[in-house]
């Protein structure tokens, strides 16, 4: 045995846990080497001083200290678990919620149209077609909506807020009186009647798609443009030009007993409209802000 095998074995001889011919050979060694043996003696005074240690009795008050302390460590430690597991989910999920309120969109815009024309008048493949479009539309804005917080983000969530605010109030006004029924009544009014009369129906129906898509589009711009900026015909144009996405199945949905002409010709009143609508909206709460 060397002596680097004594030392290493010493600890466990004096615990009593090693073989009986690791003892004789340790025994052998100590006999022969002064510095193994003065290691062993040395070890030995430690470990006879350890059986003569007297267990200690804690305070009471500081057993309950260190409980309490433990405890508090432990739920601090539960709760940041919590705290991390919900932040994983809300990070998984944070993706579905535009899905999530896109579909919900869509479904409240299709209910709020069927309670004023016959959906039945579409062939389904069409009406699924154009749900499923709605949806996509719709995620898209919201997708924005939720977008990060830099600036240029700031004034895309701008436009994505007053496209939904201004399709809000043309789901409204639809639910009023939408643009097939209004162009009936005004055409047949006594006071209307001479204006409408020198257009023709597409004509009468480019003038109030441009209507009932400039008067939200207006007020959406001019309440929501806050982070517009300036430039607020470009800006304008943009914001009108995603009310007009967000608008699109509805006039087709609606066109559905027309010829393609009045589809084309309100579509153009509707982007028309929304275009000059975002442009006055921006404009006056530029100006406004500047004053």
């Amino acid at each position: 045995m060397t002596c680097q095998d004594a030392q290493s074995t010493i600890m466990s001889y004096l615990a009593g846990e090693i073989s009986e011919q690791q003892e004789t050979a340790l025994k052998s060694h100590i006999t022969q080497c002064a510095a193994c043996a003065s290691e062993l003696q040395r070890f030995r005074h430690v470990w006879n001083a350890l059986d003569t240690w007297e267990d200690q009795v804690v305070p009471g008050n500081v057993q309950t200290r260190i409980l309490t302390m433990a405890k508090e460590a432990a739920m601090a430690t539960r709760e940041q678990s919590q705290i991390g597991r919900w932040r994983e989910l809300q990070t998984m999920m944070k993706p579905l919620a535009p899905v999530g309120l896109g579909l919900l969109a869509a479904m409240l815009s299709a209910g709020i149209l069927s309670s004023k024309m016959n959906l039945s008048a579409v062939h389904p493949l069409s009406l699924t077609a154009v749900g499923a479009l709605w949806t996509g539309i719709y995620t898209l804005i919201f997708y924005i909506l939720f977008s990060g917080k830099t600036q240029k983000a700031g004034t895309w969530r701008a436009f994505a807020k007053a496209s939904i605010i201004a399709l809000g109030l043309f789901l409204g006004f639809t639910l009023i009186s939408p643009v097939p029924d209004s162009v009936h009544f005004c055409r047949y009014y006594a006071i209307t009647q001479p204006i409408l009369e020198r257009l023709s129906i597409g004509g009468s129906f480019f003038l109030f798609g441009a209507l009932y898509a400039l008067i939200p589009m207006g007020f959406a711009a001019y309440f929501s443009g806050s982070r517009s900026g300036n430039h607020p015909w470009i800006k304008g144009s943009l914001a009108g030009i995603m009310f007009v996405a967000l608008m699109a199945p509805s006039i087709y949905l609606q066109c559905a007993p027309f010829a393609l002409g009045v589809l084309l010709v309100w579509f153009g009143g509707a982007l028309v409209g929304s275009i000059l609508g975002g442009f006055a909206g921006y404009w006056f709460r530029y100006r406004f802000a500047r004053s």
